[in-house]
């Protein structure tokens, strides 16, 4: 309906522009064919013969004059004074020509339609106008001749079949170029949106836009751009470009960027060119250009966009992923040692030999590593959320058991001052979400209650309202004032007077637990904190119920029951192959085995370990997965390969052992061929139940 407004608007628009331009170009050659009109009747007859002509054609003379004074006055309605002068004209011809000189009437019949199409046809809209037009015209011009007698009446069907046909060609004709109006008014809407459209693009983007001309002529420019260069010359703008990075190889090497824009007229139309990045000021610029046709005229457009911030985010991306990186290199590194000090620091403590005081230190030992792998875990979780790929996977299992297990790592942390209460009220047996990121978020909120209390107690509360799982940390430790909680949750927040009180970690912990409890699908964890009075932590996530029975799931905490004459009948019948590249690691692993009854070999590399699984049959293979020469996984594939082709007869078991933890690595050493895997630091049990469960295998 809008678009049908408009086009009439515009049809009417152009109705009156183009009656007002006919009837000033009438009155301005009017004369011209008055004076050659009179001295061709002047030299045909005296001044008082022929006055019916010399009357009308002076009153022809004379009427453009006065419509056009009319239509000065009153504009609007010029249209319909185009009309009454083609009607004046079309009566007067058509007396002309049978009253006057009918001798040639052929003539005047001919002038007509060129004087109705000149002062009428265009105002015309419709078919039913343009028929009624087209009877009156006609009638017009026949009505004289029937009167007259100067058509023939003998022929009356005949007669009557050529008038309906000339109304029907008339109409026909009438209506078509209305049609051919109103797709010119419809075509000058759509390119007039188009302009706007483009207009409000160009002055909306924040793109510098320019068009220059082959001679050095700003044609056009967008409002960012004229911004930027203000009421500068273009010469004189151009000059303080300065590249800080050339791009297109075509451009001269040492050209600066005036005469770049000059010599890209030596190329062909619709060349494109990359100049490069431009220091302007403060900002910097990465300009692009073409050569066009703009106007019947060769052209260059360029366009500059403003890639300062692009370039700080970059550098900022590099840098964060180069801080990644080296968080998870060095963390990894710092696992790997610290997972042998932890080893033999649990073989030592089994020894009946050991003295209470020594027992005492390997406590200490075993407590202050354990403390260090945390550390190490909230810098690789940093690491992660840094790069963006911390991965929550929700799957279900037995929540009681979860919490104990969290329970049971802060309890043996407690002096003889500190109580630990737990309150678990409706939660059932079974919950469905990420249970390693749900005990992360637990046993950061336990430590950290550990941490700042010194004496009193410490509870931890659970309950279930569906879908919901509700956990509340509270403690009467030192506390914090209201006003400090908000530094809680940001890197590296640590309150100057609780590390003051316990100097302990980095102040990831809670961030990291905040940025858990929202990758889970809860709020910020709330802080109910008071000086002297302890704090109490709460969360709450969604978590659903399966609907599956308890014994489907599988308990984390069951125990592979091998008999002891099981063990000793594998270790005596068995050999396993210990691949790694430090020493030290091989030798802690040769000493748990040894304590199992485990025979091993080992290899300080992928391409030592391919050659001795060509010449023997291990029964099992711990595989490092970070080694130089050939890593872990590559030495997989390529054990692969060699049993395919048949040049190893059995492969065995792989398992592979690495200190990174995020969540591809498993998928990463199952694709590689691998059949299991351990993350360093491992508890003695689990690695010593998974060797034996694929020596069994």
């Amino acid at each position: 309906m809008e678009q049908e407004k408009a086009i009439q608007d515009t049809l009417l628009e152009y109705i009156n522009i183009s009656a007002s331009k006919r009837i000033q170009f009438v009155q301005k050659i009017i004369g011209f064919i008055g004076v050659i009109t009179f001295t061709l009747e002047m030299a045909a007859f005296d001044a008082f013969e022929n006055i019916q002509h010399k009357l009308i054609t002076l009153s022809f003379y004379f009427a453009p004059w006065l419509i056009n004074q009319f239509g000065k006055k009153w504009p609007s309605s010029l249209p319909y004074f185009s009309f009454i002068l083609g009607e004046f004209y079309n009566i007067g011809v058509v007396y002309i020509c049978y009253f006057i000189f009918p001798e040639y009437s052929t003539i005047f019949c001919l002038m007509g339609p060129y004087i109705s199409s000149y002062y009428q046809t265009y105002l015309l809209k419709g078919a039913t106008i343009s028929f009624l037009f087209s009877v009156k015209q006609t009638f017009l011009w026949i009505s004289p001749g029937l009167y007259l007698s100067k058509i023939p009446k003998d022929n009356i069907p005949m007669l009557l079949t050529h008038i309906f046909l000339l109304i029907l060609l008339q109409s026909i004709s009438y209506y078509f170029d209305y049609q051919k109006a109103l797709e010119i008014c419809k075509s000058k809407i759509e390119a007039k949106n188009l302009s706007t459209q483009m207009s409000l693009i160009l002055e909306t983007i924040p793109d510098y836009i320019m068009v220059i001309s082959k001679n050095m002529i700003k044609l056009f420019d967008n409002t960012s751009l004229g911004v930027l260069m203000g009421d500068k010359d273009l010469a004189v703008f151009l000059k303080e470009f300065y590249y800080k990075s050339k791009f297109d190889s075509k451009l001269e090497k040492d050209a600066d960027f005036y005469e770049d824009i000059k010599n890209t007229f030596n190329f062909h139309l619709n060349t494109s060119f990359s100049f490069g990045i431009i220091e302007y000021s403060t900002e910097l610029i990465e300009w692009n250009g073409k050569i066009v046709q703009w106007d019947e005229r060769e052209a260059l457009i360029i366009s500059g966009r403003n890639v300062k911030k692009i370039i700080r985010l970059e550098k900022e991306k590099a840098e964060n992923e180069y801080r990644s990186m080296l968080v998870n290199t060095v963390s990894h590194e710092l696992r790997t040692p610290t997972n042998a000090i932890m080893t033999i620091a649990s073989l030592m403590k089994q020894s009946e030999s050991l003295s209470v005081v020594n027992k005492e230190r390997l406590d200490i030992i075993i407590g202050s590593c354990s403390f260090q792998i945390s550390l190490i875990n909230d810098l690789l979780d940093y690491a992660q959320i840094v790069a963006g790929c911390l991965k929550i996977c929700t799957i279900p299992f037995v929540l009681s058991q979860l919490l104990d297990d969290c329970i049971n790592y802060i309890e043996i942390q407690l002096g003889d001052e500190i109580k630990f209460f737990r309150d678990f009220r409706n939660i059932p047996e079974i919950i469905i979400t990420d249970p390693n990121r749900l005990k992360q978020i637990i046993l950061n909120l336990l430590s950290n209650a550990r941490k700042f209390t010194r004496k009193g107690s410490i509870t931890l509360k659970a309950t279930y309202k569906f879908p919901q799982l509700y956990i509340k940390c509270k403690d009467t430790g030192i506390g914090m004032p209201s006003e400090k909680k908000s530094k809680l949750f940001t890197l590296f927040g640590k309150l100057d007077d609780s590390s003051i009180a316990n100097p302990q970690g980095v102040g990831l912990g809670l961030m990291i637990s905040n940025m858990l409890v929202k990758k889970l699908g809860g709020s910020n964890i709330i802080v109910d904190s008071s000086i002297g009075k302890g704090s109490k932590f709460s969360f709450s996530i969604p978590a659903e119920l399966p609907d599956i029975n308890i014994c489907d799931i599988p308990d984390e905490k069951a125990k592979v029951s091998i008999p002891f004459f099981l063990v000793k009948s594998l270790s005596n019948r068995k050999e396993i192959l210990v691949v790694d590249d430090i020493f030290f690691n091989i030798q802690v692993y040769m000493h748990l085995f040894k304590d199992e009854g485990i025979k091993c070999e080992y290899a300080l590399n992928g391409e030592e370990a391919v050659n001795l699984i060509k010449n023997k049959i291990y029964s099992c293979i711990l595989m490092d997965c970070e080694m130089p020469i050939l890593d872990g996984w590559e030495t997989t594939k390529k054990l692969h390969e060699l049993k395919l082709k048949g040049i190893i007869k059995k492969l065995p078991p792989i398992i592979g052992a690495t200190a990174h933890s995020n969540s591809d690595i498993r998928e990463k050493c199952l694709s590689s061929g691998m059949d299991d895997l351990i993350i360093k630091p491992c508890e003695k049990e689990v690695l010593v139940k998974k060797i034996l469960h694929w020596i069994q295998e």
